[in-house]
């Protein structure tokens, strides 16, 4: 019989010092009648300090046993103990998606259960290799099946020659598509660059929907499994030459350009007349998503982050069709503008993380007042019941915008 202990932390002491030093300054530097602590707030930090010592005990104060016919973990809430027969086998979660990173926990699993195994136990390495040892790779498993499943599949190629090249050359363009998303979207903080990235951002999440459908599935949106670490496998059954899984993943190369696209439209464009673009923005990246679901059959997951991931992935295309047809409709508009004069009405500085100036100005000809967004210098320097001169144009998408010099 072999047993592990957690190891220790300070984390708890850490805390509860950093509590009194808190309760201290506040008894200490504030005036006497700055405000009063009661018998009720006492007890409410008493309550917050035993929670946090009873989960901080339950959590890291453990012991793992391991013996011929069953393996047991038990802590002061619980103690849950599985036979050696009835375990599965074993999954690895890290916590970012590069190997090489720290594991985040192992997952036992049986039909029933499943127990996890956070990196915290004195002699952890030796405890890894016992079940690396003794358990089966459900990742390696999992990868080896997918591989099989794409190399036995008649539409990708005529033979399993053909085949492994398609799933080459696929990693080949997600890997360019990404890579490229990350290079430019650096330029978007320079006023110098930023014309020079709006082609590119345009045309990146195109390239990448084309690839979607073009490869009938190799490539993905994004792993809903939850578990990362079955992109980091390292030994397959086979073939040997397979050291990641079969899939790859090109949502970075929607989500950069898309939030490029959102930034140089706040930035540098003034839309007023959006003509029906919300509903058309909506219906076309709902269908454009369910599209890529299907192409690629994925999303057969249950898990609540795998539904969080579903979402996000539907904002940014959402936000890549909206903001790019914004862009698109000024960046590419080559028509007459025309100079038209109206009065300030109203000025103010809308909060959040970042501050935004705004104007409003009396628009003559649609006999309603109109936004616009202006730099802090030109806000400072115009006032309300003055003048203001600027350019209206048409849009290459007949969506009416404004610009004037800044």
């Amino acid at each position: 019989m072999t047993t592990y202990k957690k190891k220790s932390s300070y984390i708890l002491l850490v805390f509860i010092i950093a509590l009194v030093l808190i309760i201290s300054s506040v008894k200490i530097f504030l005036p006497s009648n700055y405000f009063q602590l009661n018998i009720g707030f006492y007890l409410t930090i008493g309550s917050m300090i035993c929670i946090v010592i009873i989960y901080y005990r339950n959590k890291y104060v453990s012991y793992l046993t391991i013996n011929k016919s069953d393996l047991t973990v038990q802590n002061i809430l619980k103690k849950e103990k599985i036979s050696l027969n009835e375990i599965i086998g074993f999954e690895k979660e890290y916590w970012t998606s590069t190997y090489s990173k720290s594991l985040k926990y192992i997952l036992i699993k049986t039909k029933r259960k499943t127990i996890k195994i956070y990196p915290y136990y004195n002699d952890f390495n030796e405890l890894v290799k016992w079940i690396e040892t003794n358990l089966t790779d459900l990742n390696a498993v999992k990868v080896h099946n997918e591989w099989e499943q794409v190399l036995n599949d008649e539409d990708i190629g005529m033979n399993r020659f053909e085949r492994l090249q398609e799933v080459k050359k696929a990693k080949n363009i997600a890997t360019l598509l990404n890579s490229t998303s990350i290079i430019i979207f650096p330029f978007y903080f320079f006023s110098l660059t930023r014309p020079f990235i709006i082609v590119p951002a345009i045309i990146i999440p195109l390239l990448s929907f084309i690839a979607i459908f073009y490869f009938k599935g190799i490539i993905k949106l994004d792993d809903f499994s939850g578990k990362s670490s079955e992109r980091r496998i390292e030994k397959q059954s086979d073939p040997s030459s397979y050291n990641t899984t079969v899939y790859t993943y090109i949502l970075g190369s929607i989500a950069l350009p898309a939030l490029i696209l959102l930034g140089l439209y706040f930035i540098d464009y003034n839309v007023i007349n959006f003509n029906g673009l919300w509903k058309t923005s909506l219906i076309t990246s709902a269908i454009i998503f369910v599209l890529c679901l299907i192409r690629t059959k994925e999303f057969k997951s249950n898990k609540v982050m795998s539904y969080v991931s579903l979402s996000m992935i539907y904002v940014f295309i959402y936000g890549y069709a909206f903001f790019g047809a914004l862009v698109l409709n000024c960046a590419l508009d080559f028509s007459t503008p025309k100079k038209e004069t109206s009065v300030i009405i109203n000025k103010y500085v809308s909060g959040g993380k970042y501050d935004y100036y705004n104007i409003v100005i009396d628009k003559m000809n649609k006999n309603k007042p109109v936004k616009l967004r202006v730099n802090e210098d030109m806000y400072n320097e115009l006032q309300i019941n003055t003048n203001f001169t600027f350019f209206n144009k048409e849009g290459l998408l007949k969506m009416d915008w404004v610009s004037f010099d800044k």
